[in-house]
């Protein structure tokens, strides 16, 4: 899959609409088997992305997005059943895939305070 990049709600979204470049982004795109297994990950290009993937003929292929400032993960909606020879995507015509929904991320979640928990504190 040479290019391909991103969109989410019909915008570009992330590496390389995002200000970062190819030496410094860390999103990602993942090619992922029905079983769960990672078939390929990309890797950066000016352009955006760069995925070779690995895959029997007639294996159905799901994609999935990192995205690095955000650290969140997203499917995408797009799926592949692989054939003979397959090319996804040209420098004639980029292949944009459009993402759905969050699924993971490992943003830091902040405790807020309570009135009771400050209370304890004081009495301490």
């Amino acid at each position: 899959m040479v290019p391909a990049s991103v969109s989410l709600d019909g915008a570009a979204f992330g590496f390389p609409s995002d200000g970062t470049t190819e030496k410094n982004t860390c999103d990602e795109l993942a090619a992922v088997g029905v079983d769960g297994v990672i078939r390929g990950v990309s890797s950066p290009i000016e352009q955006g992305f760069a995925l070779g993937f690995i895959a029997t003929i007639g294996e159905q292929v799901l994609f999935k997005y990192w995205n690095g400032k955000q650290k969140q993960e997203y499917e995408v909606k797009y799926d592949f059943t692989m054939t003979k020879n397959a090319q996804l995507g040209s420098f004639g015509k980029p292949l944009v895939l459009e993402l759905g929904k969050a699924v993971a991320s490992t943003k830091k979640k902040t405790k807020g305070t309570t009135k009771k928990k400050d209370a304890e504190k004081t009495e301490l």
